[in-house]
């Protein structure tokens, strides 16, 4: 569960939106995968846009 939540702290930082993120039950209890996909596709987006890969590494093993 603390990884989950590590990833919605780095997808934060990296500029989604608290709409585009979900909680961390949604993903641990399966109780909203459909925010969880939204979520996802949401910061494929962001990353193909800015393409900034190596920066939401380091973002995500700042978190980790």
């Amino acid at each position: 569960m603390e990884n989950i939540a590590c990833f919605a702290k780095a997808a934060k930082a990296y500029g989604l939106s608290d709409s585009e993120i979900f909680q961390t039950v949604d993903l641990y209890e399966r109780m909203n995968l459909h925010q969880v996909v939204l979520c996802l596709f949401a910061l494929g987006r962001k990353v193909s846009h800015n393409n900034y890969v190596w920066w939401i590494r380091r973002v995500i093993l700042h978190f980790i």
